[in-house]
């Protein structure tokens, strides 16, 4: 896979960074594209050596699950970027490249009993969840060879906040603020996590096959809030206060992903437990 040619879309983001850093030594021609419009040029044509890429890692977007709740013209946006992408490849390309998309496993199931299969119902449980049902649609139906990776919560160094996006990150820089963590919910509410470096460890592995694919990428482990909260006392030098609020109308209650399918199909396996990835993380502030 080194004489692959290979494209980052996305490639300033918090997951993108990373993909683009560890591939850098692996692969010769890599492509990076800091945004969703990097790709085009000044007259907001598609630039051709974008068709040349064997493998493109679609990391960007705009939207979050509370300003895709909040902001119905972001995601009609999103989309419309999104279809105009794919038709482009679709209609373009004479290497037949594989998209490789990153969805989301926390909106992405309609259902109510964790732990999900990638079987389950998939229609999306709030506006982003739904948003990302409708961009998986377009990329299954386009013709294009594909993975789309329904991704659990991912952390780790450099993952930004004040986006209302990513509790492990919003605590971090709550503690670094000396601000009181802010608890949305129920503590007994379950997450299922996944460092950063796992999630690029799983992309990595799966350029190195072919064939369709819809799988789940996370720890395959539910993680109460209250045992991350455990977490966090236990690692950290500072003392913090707690401040609860109501839960907000796009968190679901409880989720974690099943991820056997993903095992079976490579050799990946989650490898970064929580009290090791927020250690580093506490250690840096």
């Amino acid at each position: 896979m080194t004489s692959a040619e290979v494209s980052i879309i996305g490639s300033s983001g918090f997951i993108g960074s990373s993909l683009a850093s560890f591939l850098q030594n692996d692969f010769k021609k890599l492509q990076l594209y800091e945004s969703r419009s990097s790709y085009v040029d000044d007259f907001g044509q598609f630039k051709e050596n974008i068709v040349n890429s064997e493998i493109i890692v679609w990391c960007a977007s705009k939207v979050n699950p509370i300003s895709a709740q909040n902001n119905s013209e972001l995601v009609e946006d999103e989309i419309e970027i999104w279809k105009n992408f794919v038709k482009y490849i679709a209609r373009n390309s004479d290497k037949s490249p594989e998209l490789i998309f990153m969805s989301t496993g926390g909106c992405i199931y309609s259902g109510e009993n964790p732990p999900f299969r990638e079987d389950a119902e998939a229609n999306g449980s709030n506006v982003y969840g739904k948003m990302k049902s409708d961009m998986e649609k377009i990329l299954i139906t386009s013709g294009l060879k594909y993975k789309i990776l329904r991704v659990a919560n991912v952390y780790g160094p450099g993952q930004p906040s004040g986006r209302g996006q990513g509790v492990i990150a919003e605590w971090v820089n709550r503690i670094r603020n000396v601000e009181p963590i802010e608890i949305f919910g129920n503590l007994e509410n379950s997450r299922d996590f996944l460092h950063v470096q796992d999630l690029i460890l799983a992309i990595s592995e799966l350029m190195k096959i072919s064939g369709n694919q819809i799988l789940n990428i996370g720890s395959g482990k539910a993680t109460k809030l209250y045992e991350l909260l455990q977490i966090f006392k236990s690692l950290s030098d500072s003392k913090f206060e707690l401040k609860y609020s109501d839960a907000r109308s796009n968190d679901r209650s409880d989720y974690w992903l099943e991820i056997s399918r993903m095992q079976k199909l490579t050799n990946w396996q989650p490898k970064i437990n929580l009290e090791l990835g927020i250690s580093e993380i506490l250690n840096s502030i």
